[in-house]
């Protein structure tokens, strides 16, 4: 909610959805323009490349950009945790802060966990993100945070 308030500031035009597009979403004029996927863990999470937290976050938005191949471009992917990004995994390449952000290696790393990856659990979100098209995908990655 402190995101929120935070939002109204700066777009006052903005409605603050919880459950509908996302975990939380604003929307402006009904279409998402950041969607949040919240993942709350009690004891420390995994948020390496190879975890499912990530991957069914990556399987929710790219269903949401198939669905919608505009919302891409128009959208900004929020990673909300409660856990510490993995010390050179991709989601610490995914920073808010510009010096830190490298999308390419991000992609680089989450192309190399899907297909390293043996994980059942999270098959189909790594084969849709490997066969996903170039320009799309890398559009996808620069818009999470």
């Amino acid at each position: 909610m402190l995101r929120g308030l935070d939002e109204s500031k700066t777009f006052a035009g903005h409605a603050l959805t919880i459950e509908k597009f996302d975990d939380i979403a604003f929307e402006d004029d009904g279409r998402p323009v950041e969607l949040i996927q919240t993942k709350h863990h009690c004891k420390p999470g995994d948020t390496s490349d190879k975890s499912v937290d990530v991957w069914k976050t990556l399987a929710i938005w790219i269903g949401r950009v198939k669905g919608d191949p505009s919302a891409v471009a128009e959208a900004r992917f929020v990673f909300l945790t409660t856990s510490q990004a993995a010390p050179n995994s991709a989601l610490s390449k995914l920073r808010q802060s510009e010096s830190d952000r490298d999308v390419d290696g991000a992609i680089a790393l989450l192309l190399q966990a899907a297909s390293e990856s043996k994980s059942v659990q999270t098959k189909k979100a790594r084969t849709a993100f490997r066969t996903m098209d170039h320009s799309i995908r890398q559009l996808l990655v620069q818009n999470i945070w």
